[in-house]
């Protein structure tokens, strides 16, 4: 850990402390869009419905959350 300067800091990318890779993702979906979550990206015990709903609930949002057939993950597409 060191201080840095604003000019260092502006190099980084970032992004807010409470998100994942795939919450930014989802948050970036314009309507219609599709993402396709795959198990091995997924690191949480409950699938990402309920993610979405907590989205929902702070952007107004509206996502249909499908589980694939196989087991293998989940296909999120943002409805409006």
């Amino acid at each position: 850990m060191r201080k840095i300067t604003k000019e260092e800091a502006e190099k980084f990318v970032t992004q807010r402390a409470s998100t994942t890779p795939i919450r930014s993702a989802a948050e970036g979906l314009k309507p219609g869009e599709i993402l396709l979550i795959e198990l091995n990206d997924w690191q949480q015990k409950k699938g990402p419905y309920y993610m979405l709903k907590k989205i929902e609930k702070l952007f107004g949002y509206k996502y249909d959350c499908k589980k694939i057939s196989s087991g293998d993950g989940w296909i999120v597409e943002r409805v409006s």
